[in-house]
């Protein structure tokens, strides 16, 4: 409420609304006057201001330097010294560690770029793509050619049906059971 009051400051007559409160007021003096630095939590909202300010333009400065091409390998290892660690990402959905829209950033870069990426908790981090390693379906595994093989005959299966049903529709079938006993007492 204290922040309506303030920026109504130039409205001499005025009626503010907060949810189903209403407040008619009237202005008879007004004053300018510096904060009073003294008060604990004005201290604590412009420390906090200052510092996200900072870490805001280091890191504005920071991607600069990195798109320009001018943030070295060497530099990364002199930031990162004695804090550098090395992750493995599965796969472009793996968000456990970071913040997926950064996941995606990584795996559009090449090998060897530094970029900064975030997590979920806003943290901010410098990260340098090391390798990447594409996973190809193997034949010989025992599991792959099971399920290709699964997968063929739903699809033949899949694609017989259709036919069987186009013909039905486009001829009428009559279909002989003795003939068709013999034929599955023949395959046994």
């Amino acid at each position: 409420m204290k922040r309506k009051f303030f920026e109504a400051r130039n409205i001499e007559f005025d009626i503010l609304e907060d949810n189903n409160n209403y407040i008619i007021y009237k202005i008879n003096k007004s004053e300018e006057r510096a904060p009073d630095l003294k008060d604990k939590e004005l201290k604590e909202e412009i420390y906090k201001l200052v510092v996200q300010k900072n870490k805001f333009d280091y890191n504005q400065n920071l991607l600069k330097k990195i798109n320009d091409k001018k943030f070295t390998e060497k530099e990364f290892k002199q930031m990162g010294e004695g804090q550098i660690s090395s992750l493995t990402i599965n796969s472009i959905k793996d968000n456990k560690r970071f913040n997926i829209n950064a996941i995606e950033l990584l795996y559009a870069l090449p090998i060897k770029s530094i970029t900064l990426i975030n997590d979920e908790n806003g943290n901010i981090y410098l990260a340098q793509i090391k390798s990447k390693k594409d996973k190809k379906f193997q034949d010989e595994i025992d599991d792959f050619k099971e399920y290709e093989n699964k997968q063929d005959t739903k699809n033949k299966n899949s694609i017989l049906k259709s036919y069987d049903l186009l013909l039905n529709k486009k001829y009428n079938v009559v279909l002989n059971q003795k003939t068709i006993e013999r034929v599955k007492n023949f395959f046994q």
